[in-house]
Order: C-alpha cells, then sequence, then structure tokens
C-alpha cells in the first residue's frame, strides 16, 4: 500500500514537473524504440483483428460463449487436481530415510538393520552424497540423515528411495526431505481415522488390526497411529514385607538406587583432572544386564550375602497402560495414511479401499463384540481447507473493494462491471499456469491472484476509461472503442511486459528458498498474460456494445 501511493505521488507529481522543466530548457523528449517497426506491425495487426471483431457478430458469440464456458469448467477440473498446501516448502539438502519393525525387540537388531540401510543408501546414491549420521529412537525405531551435494535433485532421490525401500509385512519404511531451518508446516495425509469411545485397551487393539491391514494389503504406504498403537512394556518392582511384621525387606530408597545404578547409573563423587572436573557414576556395564531375567539375578549385598535382587523384590514385566491422546478435550487415537509421491493420483482410489477396510472391521467385530469403540473417517485436511475458504473470502473482499472504488470514480455501474470482466480472466490465466507447470493451490498463489486482480483491472481501467471520454466528445461508438484501444495498447504491453520480467525470476524459484514464492509468480506471470491479451479484445467489444446499444436509444 505504501509503495502504490509512493509511486502514485511520483507518476502525478513528479514525472510531469521534471518534463515541464526538461521542456522549459529546450529539451526534446520524444523518443523512439528500436522496435519502433515491430511495434507498428503489432498495431496495425490489432487495429484490423479487432474492427473485425467488433463487426462480427458470430466471433463475439464464439469467443464470449467460450471464455463463459472455460471458467467453470476450469474450476471444476483443474482446481480438484491441484496439489494442494498451506505454504510451500524450501528446498532441502538433507534426506532422511527410515525404518521400523514391531518384531525387534533388542538395540543390536535395529542398529544391524541401520547398518545395512546405510550400505544400501552408499550404494545407490553414492556419488550425490556428503556424508551420514544415524539415529536411533529405541529398540524399533530408526532413521539415517543424508546430506547430498545437489538440493535440486532431493525430489528424484525421495522417488527413487520409495522405490527402492517398500513395506514388508515386518519392515516399515518412510521416507522424505528435512529442512532445519523450515518452519512446522501442515502436510496434511491422504487418510484419517479417529477411534473414540469403549475402553482404551479396546481403541489400542482396534488400531492395531486396522493398521496391519493397511499395510499388508498396500493401501498406503506410512500408516501412523497417535498415540502409538504399539504394545509397549514396563517393568514393576514391588516390595517385600517381612512376614508377620509391616517393616519393609528394602525400602523403597533402596530400592530406587539398586535400578539406578543397574541403569543410568548413580552419581557418586567428581575429582578435578588437569583443572577440570570430572563426575564418577557408579553403574552396571550396559551389556550386562538386558532383560527381566539377569535383572532379576543381579546380586545384592545383604546381610553381609550376596542375594539376586529377585529374592529382595517382586520384578515382573507387564503390559503398560495405553497412552491418553485428547483432542477437543476427548480421549482419542488417529490413525493416518499417507501415500508416497509417486502414488498420490491414487489417493481418491486408495481412500475407497481403506474405508472398505473400516466397514469390514466393523461388520465382523460388532457382531461379538458390544463394546467396539467407534471408528469415524474424517477430513483428513481440515486445516489446509479452512486456510482455502479463508483465501477465497479475501479474494471476494478484494473484488467488492475493487468495484466500490470503480462505481466512486467513473459514477457508473455498466462501466464499473466492465472494468471488472478482468478479474474472471485473470483466473483463466492464473488456472492454466499452475496446471501447466504443476505448481499448487497454496496462500502464496492465492495472494498472487490478489495481486494480479490489481494489476489486470489497471488494464481494463486504461481502456474502458479512455473510451468512455472518446465517446463523450462526440465520437460513435465503434470509432472511440478503436481509437481508444489503439492508443492505450503500448501503456498495456508495457505494463505487462515490465511487471511479467519482474516476476519472472518468482516464477522460476530462482534464489535461496525460491521454491516457497514460486506459486505466486507463476500465478501472476501466467495470469496477467492470459488476462492482457483477453482483455484487449473482449474489453473493447463489451463495452462497444453497451455504447451502441445506447445510439440506438436516441
Amino acid at each position: 500500500i505504501f509503495s502504490h501511493g509512493l509511486s502514485a505521488v511520483v507518476a502525478l507529481i513528479l514525472v510531469p514537473t521534471i518534463s515541464l522543466h526538461l521542456l522549459a530548457m529546450g529539451q526534446n523528449l520524444e523518443s523512439k524504440s528500436s522496435f519502433e517497426g515491430v511495434l507498428v506491425k503489432l498495431e496495425n495487426f490489432y487495429r484490423k483483428s479487432l474492427e473485425g471483431f467488433l463487426s462480427s457478430r458470430k466471433w463475439q458469440v464464439i469467443i464470449f460463449g467460450s471464455v463463459i464456458l472455460l471458467l467453470p469448467i476450469l474450476f471444476y477440473t483443474v482446481i480438484p487436481n491441484l496439489n494442494k498446501e498451506v505454504i510451500g516448502k524450501p528446498e532441502s539438502d538433507w534426506l532422511m530415510v527410515g525404518v521400523s519393525s514391531p518384531s525387534f525387540s533388542e538395540m543390536k537388531q535395529i542398529e544391524s538393520e541401520l547398518d545395512i540401510l546405510e550400505e544400501s543408501l552408499n550404494k545407490n546414491f553414492g556419488e550425490e552424497i556428503l556424508y551420514t549420521f544415524t539415529q536411533i529412537q529405541g529398540s524399533r525405531n530408526g532413521y539415517i540423515m543424508v546430506r547430498i551435494k545437489n538440493k535440486e535433485k532431493i525430489q528424484d532421490m525421495i522417488a527413487k528411495a520409495e522405490e527402492l525401500y517398500k513395506n514388508t509385512t515386518s519392515k516399515f519404511y518412510w521416507v522424505e526431505s528435512w529442512n532445519p531451518s523450515e518452519l512446522s508446516i501442515p502436510e496434511p495425509p491422504q487418510y484419517r481415522l479417529e477411534i473414540t469411545g469403549g475402553d482404551p485397551i479396546k481403541r489400542v487393539e482396534a488400531a492395531q488390526d486396522i493398521q496391519a491391514q493397511l499395510l499388508e494389503n498396500g493401501i498406503y504406504d506410512k500408516v501412523r497411529v497417535t498415540p502409538t498403537a504399539d504394545k509397549e512394556k514396563e517393568i514393576r518392582v514391588q516390595q517385600f514385607v517381612e512376614t508377620g511384621a509391616a517393616s519393609e525387606v528394602l525400602t523403597k530408597y533402596e530400592l530406587s538406587h539398586f535400578m539406578r545404578v543397574v541403569t543410568n547409573g548413580v552419581y557418586a563423587e567428581k575429582i578435578f583432572l588437569k583443572q577440570q572436573e570430572m563426575p564418577i557414576y557408579l553403574r552396571v556395564d550396559s551389556g550386562d544386564v538386558t532383560s527381566v531375567d539377569q535383572l532379576k539375578a543381579f546380586p545384592i549385598g545383604f546381610e553381609g550375602r550376596l542375594i539376586p535382587m529377585g529374592a529382595l523384590a517382586n520384578i515382573t514385566l507387564e503390559n503398560r497402560a495405553p497412552r491418553i491422546y485428547r483432542e477437543d478435550q476427548k480421549s482419542i487415537i488417529v490413525l493416518t495414511g499417507r501415500l508416497n509421491k509417486n502414488t498420490l493420483d491414487q489417493a481418491k482410489t486408495r481412500k475407497v479401499q481403506a474405508e472398505d477396510v473400516v466397514k469390514k472391521y466393523k461388520a465382523k467385530r460388532a457382531s461379538n463384540n458390544p463394546e467396539l469403540p467407534t471408528l469415524v473417517e474424517v477430513q483428513p485436511d481440515k486445516e489446509l481447507q479452512s486456510s482455502l475458504d479463508q483465501l477465497k473470502w479475501a479474494v471476494g473482499i478484494s473484488i467488492a473493494l475493487v468495484f466500490l472504488t470503480m462505481v466512486i470514480q467513473l459514477g457508473d455501474f455498466v462501466h464499473s462491471l466492465l472494468v471488472l470482466v478482468a478479474i474472471p480472466l485473470g483466473f483463466i490465466g492464473v488456472l492454466l499456469s499452475l496446471f501447466v507447470f504443476k505448481s499448487t493451490l497454496s496462500l502464496n498463489s492465492g495472494l498472487g491472484t490478489i495481486l494480479l486482480n490489481g494489476i489486470a483491472v489497471a488494464n481494463s481501467i486504461i481502456l474502458v476509461d479512455f473510451i468512455k471520454k472518446l465517446y463523450e466528445e462526440g465520437r460513435d461508438a465503434k470509432t472511440a472503442t478503436i481509437e481508444a484501444s489503439l492508443a492505450r495498447l503500448r501503456p498495456i504491453l508495457m505494463t505487462s511486459l515490465t511487471t511479467v520480467l519482474g516476476m519472472l525470476p518468482i516464477a522460476l524459484g530462482l534464489g535461496e528458498g525460491g521454491k516457497i514464492l514460486q506459486p505466486l509468480g507463476i500465478a501472476v506471470c501466467g495470469g496477467l498474460w492470459v488476462s492482457m491479451l483477453l482483455t484487449l479484445y473482449i474489453v473493447p467489444a463489451l463495452q462497444y456494445i453497451y455504447l451502441h446499444s445506447k445510439e440506438k436509444k436516441v
């Protein structure tokens, strides 16, 4: 707003003032373009084609009808097939490949699996890799982070990795990019199932069964349950009490002390080595105690003897109570399904298959299990749709404000509506360009559409206002339309060309983080070219029809 206001001051005050001073000094301000010959030919072509268009009712019907039909067709065919996102993510040079297996129970198993995975990554992507490092998240999950040389190849590498590392009945893989500086941007899944009501254990069992079926049938490449549906275990230690007495064999403090020694260790003392403080911990070697039986057999000094810990306390491995997760104050388990990038076009088919799995599961369990929890399939991209709905309101409000401004400026509802014709023409260009260049429907492309509205309307104002002015000066409708359109051809071309060239680096996604704003640049550049070409013919033709009808009434 500030920059446009400042540019208006420059255009209305500074430019005329400087030009006046140059003329007073005897300067010749007339100049010719290096492409004058081309521009003259373009003007001649435009004059002839516009005259023919204004004279041919047949071509007017064809063009007007095509535009009227094209816009709803694009809305119902192109928009559903555009990828949707809240905001684009920057390009990344980090590739993450993870693996998990519910059958793993020891760290050595996941370590061995990650070693095999890293060897495979180096074999298949060795020339593109700078370095890797491994992260283990418990005995069942882990991932490898791969730093690549050229971030432009990240999407191709993701697609190849998804082909190489496919889920099996016992192992589940996931592949994605990661940028340490990116915001946490929502990326909705392709499927979402909410499990509520009933017993918490029954909810977990239902989530486990459906997750297994979705993965085994290959319906979704990644199926996540929040909170985890894995059967988690916990070690319980219960004090023994001496027979016939209320005293404890070992106090809670002594039990917790021995447990810390066996696990993380207990801080004992500190020493100073070369003026550096060195803590001393009392702990058992991590390889000595790796199971509950070994924990029970761990020797404890008791009344001058070494006695197994299992003889002094009851140590058992029990199922852990299901974790609690709430949304809107409601206990819930959320199951989400995601597809790899190379199978996203099958999202609708896979969703139908997932719904069929849930339907059969309900039918199978409902007859013999009255405590079956409620399974509800919900829209997975609620936040995204909410953002796009708000964007629609923003576009609508911008159009209403432009119309109000035109009515105040032109003092005529019909001419104000003629100015707004450029906006739906711009929508056609936006949708076509987003589809052709495989861009996304996002907040940035929506902002580009709002920006385009102002530029497209400016071109339309130039035509409508000057045609109206010449008509009011006494020219007939056809003469006023052709002369005004021809006189305003060069300003419209220059305005559109400078805007497109200015937006071109953004549309090409150049620079660090350029992919984030790329939909905005594509929307403005593509929409403006189409809007300009159609505006140069459709707006003058509509205004000619309106003015010609007024002539007939006189």
